[in-house]
């Protein structure tokens, strides 16, 4: 690694870290309300601390996913603004990006159903084919891995980046977040009264993606801190009539838990020079970072093929989370490390050749 590259590492510094602390954070989530509590089949105890913070006062897993989807809008409209970047690389380095890892957790589950008897749970073929597109919910079909919703709207995300592009619109910011914020409004309002699942939750992320491009465009100069005022001022005056609207009794939780996601992704990018020394402390969360993507799409298997019967044999807590995590982390490294790593790598070798 060269210097340069070193470099442009330590910057992003605070992104990894923000990966990290969020896909933990949602396999805490999913650990406490499914493993430890049972939930849907058992209902959270309303006044509890665990209802205070999952599905009370404020929702982690919410928070976690805001600030993944914060994450985006930072890094992807500007890989497509640089220099020589063309729609056809974009693509390439999407695919080898997202799809072969996504593509093991698919496997994955499916063997540890399969190792555990849980038949009755297997897919049929065609959701298994479905879900292998990325493209299920678009089909009317049930997501496999319950994470799996994120991504299709990050793939809806890409579109609209690179059909941006296409037209040369990816500066005008501002329109476009408003756009996004009056078509989050407008399904918000459509569900209110229509009672069906108008995608309220696409258009608010797309809505924080573009509040999040223009905290880096500003870094360049592009935009004024004016700007930047307005973003984050914008998603913050839209998002509570459009939680109310859109999510009814669980507006307000809403509310807070992305005023909270915001406020991190905000704050950490205020003081992002912070998390670039380099120390003990930066690269184990760094490292976090690196292996993100495969917490968030592998902890589910490791909850049902470690956790749960292990919290059912001996009721403990602590021994859960402290026998689980160790086994998600090390699966998560292998990965990144066998898979995620070198097809980042091949995505980047077959753009390089694209260009000779």
């Amino acid at each position: 690694m060269d210097e340069t590259t070193k470099i442009a590492a330590r910057k992003m510094a605070f992104i990894d870290v923000l990966r990290g602390l969020a896909a933990v954070l949602v396999y805490v989530f999913h650990q406490q309300i499914h493993t430890f509590i049972g939930y849907p089949d058992k209902p959270i105890p309303p006044g509890s601390l665990t209802w205070w913070f999952f599905l009370g006062a404020i929702d982690l897993g919410k928070i976690a996913v805001a600030v993944f989807f914060c994450v985006s809008g930072y890094l992807i409209p500007s890989t497509l603004t640089k220099p020589g970047a063309t729609i056809r690389d974009f693509t390439i380095h999407r695919i080898f990006r997202l799809y072969p890892a996504y593509w093991v957790s698919i496997a994955s589950r499916l063997l540890v159903l399969i190792s555990l008897g849980m038949t009755a749970n297997l897919p049929t073929t065609f959701n298994l084919l479905a879900n292998i597109t990325m493209f299920q919910k678009f089909i009317g079909q049930q997501d496999l891995i319950g994470v799996f919703w994120t991504l299709q709207i990050e793939l809806v995300f890409y579109i609209v980046a690179a059909l941006l592009a296409w037209r040369n619109l990816l500066t005008r910011r501002w329109p476009i977040q408003l756009t996004m914020m009056f078509l989050t409004l407008i399904c918000a309002a459509g569900r209110y009264v229509t009672h069906k699942p108008l995608p309220v939750a696409m258009f608010m992320a797309m809505s924080l993606m573009w509040m999040a491009d223009t905290l880096r465009a500003s870094e360049r100069g592009e935009v004024a801190g004016a700007a930047v005022k307005h973003a984050i001022i914008g998603m913050i005056v839209m998002l509570v009539p459009a939680s109310l609207l859109g999510y009814g009794d669980e507006g307000p939780r809403y509310i807070t838990s992305y005023l909270i996601a915001i406020g991190i992704f905000v704050l950490c990018w205020s003081k992002r020079a912070a998390f670039e020394k380099s120390n003990i402390l930066m690269r184990t969360l760094g490292w976090l970072g690196d292996w993100s993507y495969g917490i968030y799409l592998m902890h589910g298997s490791m909850l049902i093929l470690i956790a749960q019967p292990l919290k059912k044999s001996t009721e403990n807590v602590w021994l859960t989370t402290a026998a689980t995590l160790p086994p998600l982390l090390l699966v998560s490294w292998l990965l990144y490390r066998y898979i995620e790593a070198p097809m980042i790598r091949i995505g980047k070798q077959l753009t390089k050749r694209n260009t000779v």
